[in-house]
């Protein structure tokens, strides 16, 4: 992983401080498993000045902390400089994977004598037991499947903040393969948009029947794939967008969040399908194949009736899928096909009825 801020964040510290001997070197070598991660941060926990923040810290946030952001806030000690140094290397260097910390806390009360460390596994699903450290470093075993009602502080290396970083690497590798217009509408350019009136479609409400993370995962990283027709040789046009707010299963959700921007389609329908970041699969790889299925159909698009090609452009992004996605680890969540523009959908169901939505026409206004 070229994690550069976490390596810039980790030079700027070592600076800033005495030089110490026996720091271990920046190399492949040194990465450290991920026992060693969970039982380095229950060190780090247990220095007096820097537990009650990283407490504080976990107890006030809704959203996952970045070990960048944690250690910044921290005094830098010989054992916080070691932790981080071996943190912000990844034997996969094109993986995106970003250290974050966030609080397992099932409990109305918090007995920090109580607390718990635990990394979460890549292979969370398949486990029975995670092994997890008091702050004496004795190993625990929790069960993988039930909730534990003690706090647990969980170091995670695939979620929230990774997915913002794939997502933006993803629709690149979009656009750099011609399925994605260079004036769709991103985070990127829409300043650029507001000026005029955009035409879109809303999600007001969601809900999901399975998310299939375990309790170590913490919440699910949810990202919809939108496709639809560029233009009269219906070529097509598709674009990542994350959903960070959708962690639990049987809970709904009122985002409010903009899925289609109907000036980037020739034709007055597209598909929303939906899926779970997957940390045993490398997205790069993913969106290669979901890039190649699509790929092979675009030239029989071409003369068919535009919503039958609307239809094969979902059905190329399903087939591409792996074949796992299907069984032990269902990593696919459920397809909204041909949403037309202007119309309103409610407590609308998916094709696998996994997902249940609200959407509705809604017109953002230029400045």
């Amino acid at each position: 992983m070229k994690k550069i801020i976490l390596i810039a964040v980790a030079v700027l510290l070592f600076t800033n401080c005495e030089k110490k001997e026996g720091l271990p070197e920046l190399s492949a070598e040194n990465i450290p498993s991920n026992d060693q991660i969970a039982s380095s941060f229950v060190k780090v926990l247990n220095e007096e000045t820097n537990q009650q923040n990283i407490f504080s810290q976990l107890q006030n946030s809704d959203l996952p902390i970045s070990l960048t952001d944690m250690f910044s806030r921290l005094i830098p000690s010989e054992k916080q400089m070691r932790f981080l140094f071996s943190a912000s290397i990844s034997k996969k260097a094109d993986n995106r994977e970003v250290y974050e910390f966030w609080l397992h806390h099932n409990t109305d009360t918090f007995n920090p004598e109580e607390v718990l460390v635990a990394y979460a596994p890549d292979n969370a699903e398949q486990l029975k037991s995670i092994t997890a450290f008091d702050l004496q470093g004795n190993k625990i075993e929790l069960d993988a499947k039930t909730p534990p009602e003690v706090p647990v502080i969980v170091i995670e290396k695939n979620g929230f903040h990774a997915l913002q970083l794939r997502v933006e690497d993803m629709n690149d590798k979009l656009q750099k393969a011609g399925l994605q217009s260079k004036t769709a509408v991103t985070l990127k350019n829409f300043k650029s948009y507001q000026k005029t009136n955009l035409e879109t479609t809303k999600l007001d409400k969601i809900s999901l029947k399975d998310d299939q993370e375990p309790w170590i995962k913490g919440g699910a990283e949810i990202y919809a794939i939108t496709s639809g027709i560029r233009d009269t040789n219906n070529a097509p046009e598709l674009k990542i967008i994350p959903m960070y707010y959708l962690d639990d299963e049987d809970e709904t959700y009122y985002p409010n969040q903009i899925m289609l921007f109907w000036d980037e389609y020739q034709y007055q329908a597209a598909n929303i399908q939906l899926f779970e970041q997957d940390s045993n699969y490398n997205y790069q790889e993913l969106i290669s194949i979901i890039i190649d299925g699509v790929t092979q159909i675009t030239g029989t698009l071409s003369g068919q009736p535009w919503v039958n090609a609307l239809g094969n452009i979902a059905g190329a992004i399903i087939d591409a899928l792996p074949e796992q996605w299907y069984t032990d680890d269902d990593d696919y969540i459920d397809s909204f096909y041909t949403i037309e523009k202007n119309k309103s959908y409610s407590n609308h169901y998916g094709a696998s009825k996994n997902a249940k939505v609200d959407l509705s026409p809604f017109t953002v206004l230029g400045n």
